[in-house]
């Protein structure tokens, strides 16, 4: 028997849905024999576990948790038995009451488990970002899945040669909300949030006016290893890829 713990956010205002097992139908199709959900708030504090029965496949969060003043940490642990380095996924859908604003389908962050990317560099997560509309703000979602421990990520911003960078404290089972500051007109090329384990962490777009979210992403492992020798591959680093 194996287990993945799986991480996203639950968001006041918003109706919030999982699929739990993608892409099977059933939970017995790919070995699942229990998940277990918990909520935290900002400091780490639980406000609800349960144990989700395996009827449906896609469940509403809204449902299973209560309502939060503010963003909730959610954590779902599933245990199933597949060979090799199979595994479900999850999905997520959300809805928000924003006007005009646009649902978002995207892949929960693997917080924990055995999976292939853990072939990757695990604990350094990057992603792109270029030249961005003036209405547009980026926000990270930072968390901990530790029990124990507090853990310091760094995060950098790249804009051309210059790179500025900056470490968010994270108390066990905590997460923080970082709007990235502005950068004087300056690009940002592409940011990378990177520890000595690795943090829960997704990219959102957010809309300045309405503050809707655009888009929700967590982060990319930048290190492809070769396949047949299992050593790191030629992938460069992000800072020297030519743009």
């Amino acid at each position: 028997m194996r287990r993945m713990l799986y991480a996203t956010f639950l968001m006041p205002g918003t109706s919030h849905y999982v699929e739990l097992v993608h892409p099977y139908r059933r939970f017995e199709s790919c070995g699942v024999s229990r998940i277990g959900a918990s909520l935290y708030d900002r400091d780490g504090r639980e406000l609800a576990s349960a144990t989700l029965p395996l009827t449906e496949t896609v469940v509403d969060l809204g449902e299973i948790f209560p309502q939060t003043d503010g963003t909730a940490l959610v954590l779902t642990d599933v245990a199933y038995d597949m060979r090799g380095k199979q595994h479900p996924y999850q999905y997520g859908f959300l809805y928000q009451s924003a006007p005009d604003s646009t649902p978002i389908h995207y892949p929960l962050d693997i917080a924990l488990g055995l999976t292939n990317a853990i072939n990757y560099f695990p604990n350094h997560g990057y992603f792109p970002l270029g030249p961005l509309p003036s209405w547009l703000r980026i926000r990270l979602y930072l968390g901990n899945v530790s029990e124990h421990e507090t853990i310091e990520p760094e995060v950098t911003l790249a804009a051309g040669q210059e790179k500025r960078s900056f470490t968010v404290s994270l108390p066990p089972l905590a997460h923080r909300l970082i709007d990235l500051p502005e950068q004087g007109g300056q690009t940002v090329d592409y940011l990378t949030v990177a520890g000595e384990v690795k943090p829960i962490c997704y990219v959102a777009g957010v809309n300045r006016a309405t503050g809707a979210l655009t888009f929700l992403e967590h982060l990319m492992q930048t290190f492809k290893p070769d396949a047949e020798a299992g050593d790191l591959g030629n992938v460069p680093e992000p800072e020297t890829v030519l743009r």
